[in-house]
């Protein structure tokens, strides 16, 4: 069906109102499609490229969320939560490891 799309991307029209991104079986296709619906919805041309670069883009936010969540801001060392031991920052967690 992907591929299909990918041949010719008007069909998407078509299998939208019948094809959910959870009737993939594989996590991969399921991003794939849900790509694909986003480029759709958009109205932005589905291809091989564009499609490309919509999911990288994902991954590069999903990545930034992880980067941000709450226990970061405790783990990064600070002027505030920083001591003044040498060595001390060398212990701490880093942001985002």
């Amino acid at each position: 069906m992907l591929g299909s799309i990918l041949l010719d991307p008007a069909a998407i029209s078509l299998v939208v109102p019948i094809l959910e991104q959870e009737d993939f079986y594989s996590d991969k296709h399921q991003r794939i499609y849900r790509g694909m619906l986003e480029l759709f919805e958009r109205s932005a041309e589905i291809d091989l490229l564009t499609l490309k670069e919509e999911l990288n883009a994902g991954r590069r936010e999903r990545r930034w969320t992880r980067r941000t969540s709450p226990g970061c801001s405790t783990a990064c060392p600070t002027s505030a939560t920083s001591s003044t031991t040498p060595g001390s920052s060398r212990k701490r967690r880093r942001c985002g490891a």
